[in-house]
């Protein structure tokens, strides 16, 4: 399958990205504080509108979104009136939405984020032949005679990010459908307010599986990574039963790993053993409350031991100035 043209066309270049989330990164969008629209190949093309379609440049694909917020900074909100200030003077930031994945090569559509930007990617105003190509691949099966329908992305809620779980036919590929085993419930899962800077998300991300005596633990990361009260919670399932029903997964009620004096917000957790069989947890966290999810952010590693009942107790994270055994 061709494209019905070239989805980087150097008319629709419209920004850059800024900064890359989970699901909403932000860029510069300096067209956003003109005036009037622009057509091209005979289509009307917004300005850089709230709810306008966008392509982001990846390697050898797109990343089809949608702008969801667009902002001025507080010092340069005057700059749009015309009698108090110049347009060419105001710096417009969005907020997008991520949706899907489009191959440059096959044409394919992938509902999901294949590949999240880079810092400096371009954003290309998405040209309406394009959406439609989208919403048509992505629609309709093969030899199917029936009504396409948009079916372009999977999202878990409108206000952040959840955890799934598919089955895989070898090292890298999904084979049949995902389930959804978590979304943020509780109240500690939920912060993730960020003034001034896009929606609120609400976050479960970033699991890892430890398996032991039966039973199966997924360590996930939750709340949003740029406030203090990002933690790990954890999913249990027992060995054995159907890991893709979401009844097999029970959700503990507070998080089994969270920011202590010297160390905040830990997140994104792995595991691995030492040469005398001891378990660590390896994380990032910050050594400051407030420092959001900037470079000031370092690996640790810890030992972390496991509960009469089965469990792991990961215990609290520890200052950058205690002194642990070599693993």
């Amino acid at each position: 399958m061709s494209l019905p043209l070239y989805p980087f066309d150097g008319d629709l270049c419209i920004g850059t990205v800024t900064e890359v989330g989970p699901a909403y990164p932000r860029g510069n969008l300096p067209q956003a504080s003109l005036p009037e629209a622009q057509w091209h190949h005979g289509h009307r093309q917004g300005r850089v509108e709230v709810d306008d379609f966008v392509l982001i440049e990846i390697s050898g694909a797109a990343i089809f979104g949608r702008i969801v917020n667009i902002r001025l900074a507080e010092k340069e909100r005057l700059t749009v009136e015309p009698s108090l200030g110049d347009r060419k003077d105001s710096h417009p930031v969005g907020t997008i939405q991520l949706l899907s994945t489009l191959s440059l090569e096959s044409g394919a559509v992938q509902g999901g984020i294949a590949h999240h930007p880079r810092l400096g990617s371009r954003i290309y105003a998405a040209h309406p032949r394009i959406v439609k190509w989208i919403a048509e691949a992505s629609g309709k099966s093969p030899g199917a005679d029936r009504m396409t329908s948009l079916n372009i992305a999977s999202i878990a809620a409108a206000d952040g990010t959840a955890l799934n779980i598919a089955q895989l036919s070898n090292s890298w590929a999904v084979e049949g459908k995902r389930a959804q085993i978590s979304t943020p419930k509780y109240k500690w899962e939920k912060v993730g307010d960020r003034p001034n800077h896009g929606p609120h998300l609400n976050v479960n991300e970033g699991p890892e599986a430890l398996i032991r005596n039966g039973r199966i633990f997924v360590i996930y990361s939750a709340s949003a990574c740029w406030t203090d009260a990002y933690a790990l919670g954890m999913l249990t399932a027992k060995q054995g039963s159907n890991l893709l029903d979401p009844k097999s997964w029970v959700k503990r009620p507070s998080p089994v790993f969270s920011g202590d004096a010297g160390a905040y917000s830990p997140g994104h957790n792995g595991f691995f053993q030492g040469a005398d069989g001891k378990d660590w947890i390896v994380y990032h966290a910050n050594s400051r409350p407030g420092q959001g999810c900037g470079d000031t952010r370092n690996p640790r590693a810890q030992p972390f031991r496991w509960k009469p009942d089965g469990t792991p107790d990961f215990g609290t994270p520890v200052s950058v100035d205690t002194v642990l055994p070599r693993p």
